[in-house]
């Protein structure tokens, strides 16, 4: 009976703008399932409807727990997975404490070299990139401007 409620609530938002507010009382509703929430949570992860996939996320934000953490780490990897979905999900990872920026977990989420092929090509200074950079960007031993390592 739970589990029937919590789509009916995901799909009340398909096709609509809802505000912060209507996001943050959806997931509330849903949070109230407690456990029984997350198998039709998970499963909305793989919606494309904006407002489905936020109301998912804020509530999975209130059901953390460690197995549900491991069940998100595994769904990343799932090609059915959008974009939009696994950053949400990343989001909630981060909220839990976990360290999104280790390379390990970035490089089960996204294809790194497939994005970098994909990114249109840095802008320049000029028309014809006037700015004579190095091979290591031009600002002095591969150091970004604040001093760090890239």
């Amino acid at each position: 009976m739970m589990r029937e409620d919590v789509p009916a609530i995901l799909e009340a938002l398909r096709g609509i703008e809802p505000g912060p507010q209507e996001i943050r009382a959806a997931a509330d509703r849903i949070a109230a399932f407690g456990a029984a929430a997350v198998p039709s949570l998970l499963e909305a992860l793989g919606d494309e409807d904006e407002a489905v996939l936020a109301a998912a996320a804020a509530s999975l934000r209130r059901l953390a727990s460690p197995a549900l953490l491991q069940q998100l780490l595994t769904l990343l990897r799932s090609p059915r997975l959008g974009d939009l979905a696994k950053a949400l999900v990343l989001g909630v990872l981060e909220d839990a404490g976990m360290d999104i920026h280790d390379p390990s977990l970035l490089g089960a989420v996204v294809d790194l070299e497939g994005l970098l092929l994909s990114l249109p090509p840095p802008l320049s200074g000029g028309p014809a990139g006037s700015e004579a950079a190095g091979p290591v960007g031009g600002n002095g031993g591969g150091r970004d401007a604040a001093g760090g390592g890239r």
